[in-house]
């Protein structure tokens, strides 16, 4: 048996219902969390519920699912390069450290602005079994192991850390040169009209 992310995706929205409900028949055991998401044109990921209703992705905090659908729709996704605009090159210089052959690189280029996706972490024996349902729904499947996904989940979130610690660093850095500056100036000013008085004194 072994844990795994599934990802599938389709054009229409009423599929991912249809497939998650009999995923849960099915599977009524071995499912750990589900989640179908949408991606809007601009690259931001919704989190749906079986209603079809928009819900808080923090339904899913503290899972594996949860980060994953953050960091694909949110602001740490833009700066990793995994929008949508991102994906065709306009936010991103085509020489930056995009990794496509990285999972969330992969499960971001297969959700695609339009498009919703069921996100299912599950322990499963027979592949085929979901391999089966989804080719019957017509759905584009992706399966990725859970700690690939754990793993780069936790590098992404250090990553967004280390990059906020150090932008934080320089805006210090630069306050701190601009105050010097600032004080500078000021002095030269008090000196110029202390200069100023004794002249006009004598």
């Amino acid at each position: 048996m072994s844990r795994n992310i599934i990802v599938v995706t389709w054009p229409e929205e009423s599929k991912a219902y249809q497939v998650l409900s009999e995923l849960r028949s099915q599977y009524p055991d071995s499912i750990y969390q589900a989640g179908v998401a949408e991606r809007a044109p601009d690259g931001s990921v919704s989190l749906k519920d079986g209603d079809s209703n928009t819900v808080d992705a923090g339904t899913l905090t503290g899972s594996a699912l949860g980060g994953l659908i953050g960091i694909l729709g949110g602001p740490l996704g833009v700066l990793l390069g995994f929008s949508a605009g991102a994906l065709m090159g306009s936010l991103v210089d085509l020489n930056s450290a995009v990794d496509d052959d990285a999972v969330l690189s992969k499960i971001s280029a297969q959700l695609l602005p339009g498009s919703t996706a069921l996100f299912v972490d599950l322990d499963e024996n027979d592949p085929s079994i979901i391999d089966t349902l989804v080719a019957a729904s017509g759905g584009v499947l992706a399966r990725y192991d859970y700690n690939d996904v754990l793993t780069e989940i936790i590098s992404a979130e250090d990553a967004a850390r280390a990059a906020a610690d150090e932008a934080a660093r320089v805006l210090r850095e630069e306050k701190h040169a601009e105050r010097k500056a600032d004080l500078e100036k000021k002095w030269e000013e008090t000196k110029s009209r202390f200069t100023s008085f004794f002249k006009s004194d004598a």
